[in-house]
């Protein structure tokens, strides 16, 4: 009789334990990094953004700055960009649905910025960002990161 009973005693001191770290489980954080980041997002009109030339010039929070950069297709892409791909920049990527991204590592509350290709004006205009925050490892976990982005699109 003894030996059922500190089997029941055993259970019911280890039944809080257990269900504590259970409770454990689900708010566990994973790894995952981010980066507060703004990005001009140079979304094009058509499939694709023409080959050319382009250089954005920007001002952010009064600060000026630009980038410029080639887009190229065909042969003087490397094999794994698919329809366009843009060379000779350390300053610009190719984003999701033939977008090009050039991002910046603050976060300005004011920008303003021209878009020129081949010495032509595509683009003008000015914003006042707005930003998202995320934690990619959970809302309980760290880190936060803040991220803005402002589209310009490419005729």
């Amino acid at each position: 009789m003894l030996r059922p009973l500190r089997l029941l005693l055993a259970i019911a001191l280890a039944l809080p334990l257990a269900w504590q770290g259970v409770g454990c489980l689900g708010r566990a954080c994973t790894a995952i990094g981010c980066l507060d980041m703004f990005t001009f997002s140079l979304v094009p009109s058509g499939a694709r953004i023409e080959d050319g030339s382009y250089r954005l010039q920007w001002t952010a929070d009064g600060e000026p700055s630009e980038c410029a950069f080639e887009v190229a297709s065909g042969d003087r892409c490397p094999s794994w960009a698919r329809q366009m791909c843009v060379i000779d920049s350390s300053c610009a990527g190719v984003g999701r649905d033939g977008a090009i991204d050039l991002t910046l590592d603050d976060l300005p509350e004011h920008v303003t910025f021209t878009l020129l290709r081949d010495q032509s004006v595509l683009a003008q205009g000015e914003d006042d960002p707005d930003y998202d925050a995320s934690r990619p490892n959970g809302e309980q976990c760290e880190p936060e990161c803040t991220q803005g982005r402002v589209a310009i699109a490419v005729p």
